[in-house]
């Protein structure tokens, strides 16, 4: 029977992009936005290896990525209901802005209005928006050539902030 639930697990998260939440677990939430342009194979590429560099010390951590954005199946209500639902739940965010995004811009519109943290990323020579760069929310921008080049920098954002919102409390259960 396990065997069943952990392939049905995997199904839905391959085909629709949701993934289940262990109730055990104390997560923290971290949405990674980003341009949801599944036909760029670089982007998606950038998208995993940002998903495998996220962790944070004292913390489990549940990512919401446009990777799952881009499976989700939902009509055009459902995705923007499932997009503000996850900016909502998170904890922080993690802006990838190597592509104009007007959905990411909405979504980080609304994070600000939520008080929520916001990290901005970027490929060298990448225009980041003025408005962008004047929002309060967002606490840094980052360039990279590597998105591996700033690993560690993005994994301490991730920490100072839930460690800010938590008060450096959290044990892992």
């Amino acid at each position: 029977m396990a065997d069943i639930t952990l392939e049905m697990i995997e199904r839905y998260k391959e085909e629709y992009g949701i993934e289940p939440i262990d109730e055990t677990r104390d997560y923290k939430n971290i949405l990674v936005t980003g341009a949801v342009l599944a036909t760029d194979p670089e982007l998606t590429e950038n998208y995993k290896k940002l998903n495998s560099i996220m962790t944070c010390d004292g913390y489990y951590l549940r990512i919401h990525s446009p990777l799952a954005t881009m499976k989700f199946k939902g009509t055009d209500e459902e995705k923007y209901v499932r997009a503000m639902d996850l900016v909502n739940l998170s904890d922080v965010v993690i802006a990838e802005m190597s592509n104009v995004s007007t959905g990411q811009g909405m979504e980080l519109q609304e994070a600000t209005r939520l008080g929520k943290s916001i990290l901005v990323i970027a490929k060298t020579g990448s225009n980041i928006s003025g408005l962008i760069k004047g929002c309060p929310n967002v606490k840094e921008i980052l360039f990279y050539d590597n998105i591996y080049d700033i690993s560690n920098r993005i994994c301490e954002f991730i920490k100072t902030e839930l460690d800010n919102i938590y008060g450096n409390e959290s044990v892992l259960k």
